[in-house]
């Protein structure tokens, strides 16, 4: 990870707040495109293209035939999050390890979890209108093991590979999987801690649980099989506008992911409280709704 910070508190705030969303995202990361630009503001859009699987052709002498255009979908970077903390002057003087470590670790969470709440609330009969291939009726409780394979076909059925899509699970859905299947063929109790089974189980890319998928009234929402090109969410760096008013502020970057959290750390005169903030600029939408299928455990209107 890299941090512009500069004070030893705002490196400890910085570097804990990024570990800990980096793993909050993990459920999304397996489905969710991200897509990364420079500096934007409020209000701006990201234009992801998509470009559609034609059917090769058989050369005649001109490669110019047929050719295929990209689609531009605009994600809206329409979602400012943020999770401030208070700390005193004593707290920065001292600089404890264990308080700036913990203050970061617990925005780091708190955003990481409003950000896949975000791009899994997109997964609603709103987006992905019921249709033959589009919803499936799963009975959790009586899941086996023929049912599980099955969902396979279901992919297939909405014209998208199972290899390339992760099935993703409610806490119900995902503890009754679990109930199915040996430690040695999910992977252990590592994988349950990670919230994730092994890749390739099933048929599927991956299977993850994810417990920011919406149960809104109507929705009877048990699950998801989300192709890895069906949603994508966006983010970008927010810098402050008048820097004058703070005592600090500052960038923290995963390079692997490109996850970028903004950190702003300055004092109120007025009531003699100090705050740091950890923020984040994004936005999300489906880009490929037919690529999803959603898993109900009875059949919506």
């Amino acid at each position: 990870m890299a941090t512009t910070m500069t004070s030893l508190a705002g490196k400890l705030f910085a570097e804990e707040m990024l570990v800990a969303a980096v793993k909050g995202v993990v459920p999304i990361s397996k489905f969710a495109h991200r897509y990364t630009e420079a500096e934007r503001a409020v209000g701006a859009e990201i234009i992801v293209p998509v470009f559609a699987v034609g059917t090769a052709q058989n050369f005649d002498g001109d490669y110019t035939k047929n050719a295929g255009t990209a689609d531009g979908v605009p994600i809206p970077l329409n979602k400012h999050l943020f999770d401030p903390k208070v700390y005193t002057d004593e707290d920065f003087q001292k600089c404890p390890v264990a308080f700036w470590q913990g203050a970061g670790r617990a925005v780091g969470k708190s955003i990481s979890r409003a950000i896949a709440a975000e791009v899994c609330g997109l997964i609603n009969k709103t987006n992905i209108p019921k249709s033959a291939t589009n919803e499936k009726v799963l009975a959790v409780s009586s899941l086996t093991k023929k049912i599980l394979a099955d969902l396979t076909n279901t992919a297939e059925d909405a014209d998208f590979n199972p290899a390339e899509a992760t099935l993703l699970c409610s806490g119900e859905l995902f503890t009754a999987i679990l109930s199915l299947m040996d430690a040695n063929i999910y992977g252990g109790p590592e994988a349950v801690r990670k919230g994730s089974l092994a890749e390739g189980c099933y048929g599927f890319g991956n299977i993850m649980r994810c417990n920011a998928l919406t149960t809104a009234s109507g929705e009877n929402l048990v699950g998801a099989i989300v192709h890895n090109d069906a949603i994508g969410y966006a983010g970008a760096p927010l810098m402050p506008q008048s820097r004058q008013v703070l005592e600090e502020h500052g960038l923290a970057t995963d390079e692997p992911s490109g996850l970028t959290m903004g950190i702003r750390r300055f004092g109120v005169n007025t009531s003699g409280k100090n705050y740091i903030v950890g923020e984040v600029l994004m936005g999300a939408k489906v880009i490929q709704p037919t690529k999803i299928v959603r898993l109900v455990s009875s059949a919506t209107a």
